[in-house]
């Protein structure tokens, strides 16, 4: 289940990152309701406007914003930089340093509506995706090459976490948060409303009612809504004293 954009951008605060495929592209710098000030890696400044983004889930704002960012990114490049080394890289040209080899570049696709995406394939033999247009202004290809080599070795001391794991951590736990944060402004701390009878029914009850939106109406199952009851359910059970 994708989560709507305006439920996640009213938490932002001023100095929050905006992060698209590993590149960070943007930073809030202002929020006043309904309006948000961004600057991006550029230096332009944007405002976006919470009332107009009902329709879009968080993945797509940030895709459209990175396509946007892309396409203003400046023109002129500095002899060194980071995006003008990449833009003149070739199939099979490599990224080295003075430890030796790191990657190698296997594929260009010219234009994707964020500028060209350059696809490296590391020594672990993995692939990266690099976007130049979204890189920022002043980094120079050195530490570019450095940054790369530095997240190459950080997805190696990890990837023998299970998958799983990863993804709850990284990706479920967040969405989750932000879920119950969004359901505590709208009514309260829900986790103390008591269940009409046992938990088990109450949970039960949410699942069947879900599903048979889902068959009169063919509107998604809210999985975050439904794991939020069995993690208030749990939390019941571990700690029934936070009810007295």
């Amino acid at each position: 289940m994708s989560i709507d954009v305006d439920r996640v951008m009213r938490h932002f605060r001023a100095g929050h990152k905006l992060v698209f495929s590993n590149h960070p592209i943007a930073e809030i710098i202002s929020v006043k309701d309904p309006l948000i000030e961004i600057k991006d890696i550029h230096g332009k400044k944007w405002s976006v406007n919470q009332d107009h983004l009902a329709d879009l889930s968080y993945p797509e704002f940030l895709s459209n914003l990175a396509s946007v960012i892309a396409q203003h990114c400046p023109e002129n490049a500095f002899e060194g930089s980071a995006r003008k080394a990449l833009m003149t890289m070739k199939l099979g040209d490599t990224l080295e340093n003075t430890e030796g080899y790191i990657a190698s570049l296997v594929e260009v696709k010219p234009n994707s509506g964020k500028g060209p995406i350059l696809t490296f394939r590391d020594v672990n033999e993995m692939r990266r995706q690099v976007y130049p247009l979204l890189l920022p202004d002043d980094l120079t290809f050195n530490k570019f090459v450095s940054q790369f080599q530095r997240k190459i070795r950080a997805s190696l001391a990890t990837s023998e976490e299970p998958l799983l794991s990863r993804y709850f951590k990284n990706e479920f736990i967040p969405k989750m948060l932000s879920q119950m944060d969004y359901d505590n402004l709208r009514w309260g701390d829900t986790w103390l409303m008591q269940s009409v009878e046992s938990q088990e029914k109450d949970i039960q009850e949410h699942f069947n009612h879900y599903f048979e939106y889902f068959r009169l109406f063919g509107k998604k199952v809210p999985w975050l809504k439904i794991a939020g009851y069995a993690i208030i359910a749990q939390a019941r059970e571990d700690h029934p004293e936070w009810l007295l």
